[in-house]
């Protein structure tokens, strides 16, 4: 072939190499910048949605136009705007001509407008009737493929104006191969390979067209790089945004984060530091060559390292090259030759730093900064919703909590229950562990703690005490409202009660307008408590105030009816809600009970009154205030009995009341037996006045009489008579101590009895009778009891004689011994006292009494068989013997079936000291002091003691005793003292004599009984004193000087 046939041939060839070059070049682009605008729209679409529905629904539209400027930053964006309904441009950014929109036009989501190189989005907005408006320009991209078009062009025109200079001559040998060399290049090319490079000698002729052409294919190499990694970016924003709406917990975020960043990017280390509230940076999550090597555990101090200064600048910090940077701190040396830090904010403030580590110099762009610095910004607004989403919900459920707290707390009448349950709930709804909870309660100047719960290893003692001025608490005291201290090194004020206390909040409980205690909590760590808590703390204690409130105001409702309290301390309340109508919405068990009602549906609340007028009434009363207490009023049960009652009801908002009826009915009738019982309680005082006096009188005659018998032969009729007088005083004495004993004065010989031991010998006194049987149930497991036996027989006699009498057709009398505990349920009785107790029970099947009968049954003189001479006595003596040992007697008895008497006496509890008498050598005849405010006593006891044989020395009363005895108290031997004197009484007068000598010798005498536990406790304890009963006779006087001195030496 001729040469010149060939170049033509050859240049045809060039020429065709370049329009294909050049139409690769442009369908390339064409293709790639098609699939990038949908790619970038579409990322845009979904980030802008997000951003819209943030900040458009909270009516933010200044943070939404600051979130999209952030667009301003791309060459390629012509405009971005939200359009509503009516065409109306909310807000937009970019080139205002272009806010020109024609609806029937832009009808479609996507459009090319070829003749201004523009691509326009119309995209409906979620939530919103409107639309958003985005226009890329295509010019930035077009001007850089002509650039590159032209380049490519012009190094093709030179190569064929050398090729058509030098081709004939060296075309086979030097441009056949490269040029098949340069064919295979852009095949691939075509295919989207630009990592080719045309390699020729340098003394090659094509070697600046291959140079060039290397170029070319860089440059595009370069331009497809910079493409996918802004694809990557919009696309990492993307799914940190979808992220965002996926979020747990910050800790999971974050882990994310950093591996989608290290995953896309290709980084050495991408890691996480959450900023700590002491300014330090805490590792929190971490992807790549270091996470084997360092954890949680690994901090930064303000300032140090390149997260540290970024945290401390507040911007990003870029180190290219960190062998040059003195701020690089190496990390298990670890290949990083370039450093980045990127600063996460939240409201303004610095929460966290990611950092971004390379194995390369000169990693990161300033394209690159700005592109993270955005990543960096929409973490931010996903970290600030999150945080608002999590706040709203910590809200509702501190609220929710709260409200089942109040609802709880204002229910409880236990103030005790109330603190120890408000600890606790109050720990709960804060959801912090580390914290202690106290509530204290001022009482007096005092400051005293009520409840106390919480996780520190440190406790205070339940129900400390300080002072209400000091520390925290005591100026939330004073200044009548919360003090929050977030760090209380810094307040000089703080005391501190645990030494791991950093932070402290006390909130004051208010009633009424003045502080009754206060709620702190304690944490071991600064700023731990946020004004969410101090919100929910705050509304805890204003409800707090008023459940404490409330159970005051109960426990003074139940104290104003003190008076009533033994008697229904036991009983229980009937507690009811009812709406305005009076329909009962719910009741507990104890108004079933009491009313008889099992179907609360079919009945109203104000029915139940007696009267329409007490139900109005009640009505007025209510709605005044919507509170009313202790409603006296009378209502109705089920079956149709009257009952006195007392109402407390209180109104909750508009639906319900909640109220207390407490049966006063029982009450009534335990008054009346209360009345009875002081009624008794009257005439026992009066009978023991009277038996004291008919004991001195008897004292002074039966001494009488026994002094004329020792004077007289027993022949004489004048010593038979002084004999009738003695006996005859006797039997009036055995009277007396039977009035004593109803006085509860009479119980002196006291000793330890057997029960059952006791009832054998009563039945060996009551004689056999045909037409009634006696039948005995005796516990052999009873324990003893302390008491006077020949009292207690008596009392027995008597009743089991009047049962006898009961019973004048036959029957039988049945005595019965237990023991057992015996507490208020059991036992109704005025003034009882729970505990151990021995039980007798005398029983008969006679004809019984009615109520009239039964409510004077202990009366003194009263009697239902006046005719048949009886007294009137026994049974009232039995009262006061039985009253007299600690014990209680009730009756029972139904007409015509029987009467059943009950007697309860303590147990013994414990053994008595049994002192004997200390016998001394004595002079045979003493010197004997006797004291007594009656004259004729003291004679009549002087010559008693004269007959056998001691000289006596009278006082009037105690004072003249003392003073006597203080003169002769080597000279007296012994000091026979009367109880009840004028101006001191006995025990008065023997504590002075005491003083004066300590082993003094004392015969105390009565005609009435002392009291009973210091009588025992004295003869027990002192072993030189002696107590006999007026009226004594001439040998108890002797019996007694000889206990004391023996026998042998008087």
């Amino acid at each position: 072939m001729k040469s010149g046939t060939l170049s033509i041939l050859y240049s045809f060839l060039i020429i065709l190499l370049v329009a294909v070059l050049i139409y690769f070049n442009e369908h390339i682009f064409i293709r790639n910048l098609d699939g990038f605008i949908k790619d970038k729209i579409n990322v845009m679409t979904i980030h802008l949605n997000r951003e819209i529905q943030t900040y458009l629904g909270d009516l933010n539209k200044q943070k939404l136009i600051e979130q999209i400027s952030l667009y301003k930053k791309f060459p390629d964006i012509k405009l971005v705007a939200i359009v509503d309904s009516t065409g109306d441009v909310l807000c937009a950014i970019g080139d205002p001509e272009e806010l020109q929109i024609d609806f029937k036009v832009n009808s479609k989501t996507l459009r090319y407008w070829s003749d201004k190189g523009i691509y326009e989005a119309f995209v409906p907005i979620n939530d919103l009737k409107g639309f958003l408006l985005i226009k890329l320009d295509t010019k930035p991209y077009k001007e850089d493929t002509r650039r590159a078009s032209l380049l490519i062009f012009t190094i093709i025109t030179i190569l064929i104006f050398f090729g058509f200079s030098f081709m004939t001559l060296t075309f086979r040998r030097r441009v056949v191969k490269p040029i098949d060399r340069i064919s295979g290049l852009m095949q691939d090319i075509a295919r989207g390979i630009y990592n080719v490079q045309l390699e020729v000698p340098r003394s090659s002729d094509i070697y600046n067209f291959a140079e060039s052409f290397n170029q070319m294919v860089k440059l595009l190499d370069e331009k497809e790089r910079r493409l996918e990694r802004q694809k990557s970016q919009f696309k990492l924003i993307s799914e940190i945004s979808r992220l965002g709406l996926e979020i747990n917990s910050t800790e999971d975020f974050f882990r994310k984060v950093v591996s989608l960043i290290r995953d896309e990017f290709n980084f050495l280390n991408v890691s996480y530091f959450t900023a700590e509230p002491n300014g330090k940076l805490r590792l929190l999550a971490i992807s790549g060559y270091l996470e084997n090597y360092i954890g949680e555990s690994y901090t930064y101090e303000p300032g140090y390292g390149i997260p540290g200064s970024s945290a401390l600048l507040g911007d990003v910090v870029v180190i290219n090259d960190t062998s040059k940077s003195p701020q690089f701190v190496p990390i298990h040396d670890a290949p990083i030759l370039s450093e980045m830090s990127i600063p996460i904010k939240k409201k303004g403030k610095i929460v966290g730093i990611i950092d971004i580590t390379s194995e390369k110099i000169n990693a990161f762009t300033s394209e690159d900064v700005k592109i993270f610095k955005t990543i960096g910004e929409t973490i931010s607004v996903v970290l600030e919703k999150f945080e608002s989403m999590t706040e709203n919900i910590r809200l509702i459920f501190k609220l929710e909590t709260v409200y089942k707290l109040t609802r709880e707390l204002v229910l409880v009448r236990d103030v005790e229950k109330i603190f120890s349950d408000a600890v606790k709930l109050i720990h709960s709804v804060l959801g912090k562990k580390e914290i202690v909870v106290e509530i204290y309660e001022i009482v007096e100047d005092k400051l005293v703690m009520r409840g106390i719960y919480g996780n520190l290893k440190e406790t205070l003692p339940y129900e400390y005490v300080q002072s209400v001025g000091e520390g925290i608490i005591g100026k939330a005291i004073k200044e009548k409202k919360t003090i929050y201290a977030p760090d209380i090194i810094l307040e000089p004020e703080a005391k501190k009660f645990y030494m791991t206390t950093s932070s402290e909040v006390a909130v004051p409980l208010i009633v009424a307008g003045e502080p009754i205690g206060v709620i702190n909590c304690e944490s071991p760590q600064v700023n731990v408590f946020d004004d969410l808590d101090i919100l929910v703390l705050q509304t805890i204690a204003d409800m707090l105030s008023i459940a404490i409130q409330n159970a005051r105001m109960y426990h003074k409702i139940l104290e104003s009816e003190s008076k009533y309290k033994t008697i229904f301390e036991n009983s229980s309340e009937a507690i009811i809600r009812i709406n305005h109508e009076g329909k009962f919405i719910e009741v507990n068990p104890t108004f079933k009970k009491v009313f008889g009602f099992d179907d609360i549906e079919s009945i109203n609340f104000y029915q139940l009154f007696v009267s329409d007028e007490i139900a109005d009434e009640f009505r007025r009363e209510i709605s005044k205030s919507n509170f009313i207490a202790n409603f006296d009023a009378q209502m109705k049960n089920k079956s149709g009995e009257i009952l006195n009652v007392k109402i407390s009801m209180r109104k909750f908002d508009d639906f319900y009341y909640d109220g207390v009826i407490v049966d006063l009915t029982e009450y009534m009738k335990a008054l009346e037996k209360l009345h009875e019982a002081d009624k008794l309680r009257g005439l026992a005082q009066i009978a023991g006045g009277i038996a004291h006096e008919f004991n001195n009188i008897f004292t002074g005659i039966l001494g009488s009489a026994q002094l004329i018998k020792t004077k007289i032969p027993k022949e004489d009729k004048i010593y038979y008579w002084a004999d009738i007088i003695e006996r005859s005083v006797s039997k009036g004495a055995d009277l007396v101590r039977k009035l004593i004993g109803y006085a509860r004065g009479g119980k002196i010989k006291v000793s330890v009895v057997n029960p059952n031991e006791m009832i054998i010998d009563v039945l060996k006194k009551i004689p056999p009778l045909e037409n009634v049987k006696i039948k005995t149930e005796l516990d052999p497991s009873v324990p003893e009891i302390e008491c006077d036996r020949e009292q207690l027989t008596q009392v027995l006699i008597d009743i089991a004689q009047n049962g006898i009498e009961a019973m004048p057709n036959g029957g039988t009398l049945t005595i019965r011994t237990t023991q057992g505990y015996y507490d208020k349920d059991k036992i109704t009785e005025p003034g009882f006292n729970p505990g151990e107790y021995v039980h007798i029970s005398i029983s008969d099947t006679g004809i019984g009494m009615n109520d009239d009968i039964l409510k004077h049954i202990f009366e003194p003189f009263f009697t239902t068989k006046r005719a048949l001479g009886k007294s009137g006595l026994g049974l009232s003596m039995a009262y006061g013997v039985i009253k007299n040992h600690g014990g209680f007697i009730t009756v029972s008895s139904t007409l015509g079936q029987g009467t059943s008497f009950n007697i309860f006496i303590p147990v013994l509890r414990k053994e008595r000291k049994t002192i004997n008498a200390q016998l001394k050598t004595s002079k045979s005849k003493l010197k004997i002091l006797v004291v007594d405010d009656e004259e004729f006593l003291r004679i009549l006891l002087a010559d008693l003691l004269g007959e056998l044989g001691h000289e006596v020395i009278q006082a009037e009363n105690g004072v003249e005793a003392l003073k006597i005895y203080k003169n002769m108290k080597d000279e007296i031997d012994l000091v026979i003292l009367d109880i009840i004197m004028p101006f001191m009484d006995g025990f008065d007068v023997f504590k002075e004599l005491k003083q004066i000598k300590s082993d003094v010798k004392v015969i105390f005498t009565s005609g009435f009984s002392a009291d009973e536990k210091m009588m025992i406790n004295l003869t027990a304890m002192e072993p030189n004193v002696r107590y006999i009963q007026k009226p004594y006779q001439l040998n108890e006087i002797e019996t007694a000087i000889k206990s004391l001195f023996g026998s042998s030496q008087i």
